[in-house]
């Protein structure tokens, strides 16, 4: 590995570590929107319009307030999460950049990210608009019993695509982040960074599923050193007839194991968008 490779995440540590506060910010930033990341959700709904319920499930739902109300709570807590993890992935670029050189605060960074959700949001817009496209033709190909191929190829290309923009997806976030470009504007010029230095961005980002790959490691360490004290304490409880007390330690592990695993978790998306966001400068100059 290069010396550049090997600079950037030694460096890229030791910021992460550095400043504990952007973790709490990496703890927001949750996964991609529906239609952005292809995944078994869209084999659900083509079944369900292949076999006809589409209309029937519905129809039940209506009938049943209590069903309703819990279909409708959760599309805004879908709604709510997904802003929320926008204004952290400005918030985090942000406070990645101010602490290059200094520790940054929470408060401030967040602040910073909420007065950049519309143009994050309209970001996002533009990049689901081609595999929403492509997945409303899945539901129309199954609805007319098209040849299965064309639908294989279409969940295909949605694979393709979805792994293709997060190639150069950060850059587009930067853009808007460190340079307060319009969202169109910050991906055209993220698409050209990324197709001038497309060699050096791939190898980084195959390091980033390496990195990936170690974080989910080291979440299972972490299960194992958290949970295994107290899940032996709770076995030793019961069998010495202390039935409340194994209660006790066995909440005080999954609390304690939750903590855990959401500081890794903190950290490694802290880790990656340093990575990332360094690669972004180094290919900006």
């Amino acid at each position: 590995m290069s010396t550049f490779y090997n600079q950037l995440l030694a460096d890229s540590w030791k910021q992460s570590l550095r400043n504990k506060i952007l973790w709490i910010i990496g703890i927001f930033i949750s996964g991609i929107s529906f239609f952005m990341t292809y995944d078994s959700n869209s084999d659900i709904v083509t079944k369900l319009v292949r076999d006809g319920e589409w209309g029937a499930m519905f129809s039940a739902l209506f009938e049943n307030i209590p069903g309703l109300i819990f279909l409708i709570f959760s599309f805004f807590l879908l709604i709510t999460l997904s802003l929320i993890s926008l204004v952290s992935k400005a918030a985090l670029i942000n406070g990645v950049s101010l602490s290059k050189e200094k520790k940054t605060g929470f408060v401030q960074n967040v602040k910073f990210g909420v007065s950049k959700i519309v143009p994050m949001l309209l970001l996002e817009i533009f990049l689901i608009v081609p595999n929403l496209i492509m997945f409303v033709l899945v539901l129309i190909a199954v609805k007319l019993n098209t040849y299965s191929g064309l639908i294989l190829t279409l969940e295909l290309l949605m694979l393709i695509y979805s792994l293709f923009i997060l190639l150069f997806t950060h850059f587009a976030y930067c853009e808007i982040t460190l340079k307060n470009k319009k969202p169109w504007e910050a991906l055209k010029s993220a698409w050209t960074l990324f197709f001038k230095h497309w060699k050096k961005t791939l190898l980084v980002n195959l390091l980033r599923l390496v990195v990936g790959v170690g974080f989910w490691l080291a979440n299972a360490v972490v299960l194992i050193i958290v949970a295994l004290p107290f899940a032996l304490l709770a076995f030793i409880s019961i069998v010495v007839g202390l039935a409340p007390i194994a209660l006790i330690f066995l909440i005080l592990g999954a609390v304690c194991l939750f903590v855990s695993l959401f500081l890794v978790k903190g950290f490694m998306t802290t880790y990656i968008y340093v990575m990332m966001t360094r690669l972004y400068w180094s290919l900006d100059r």
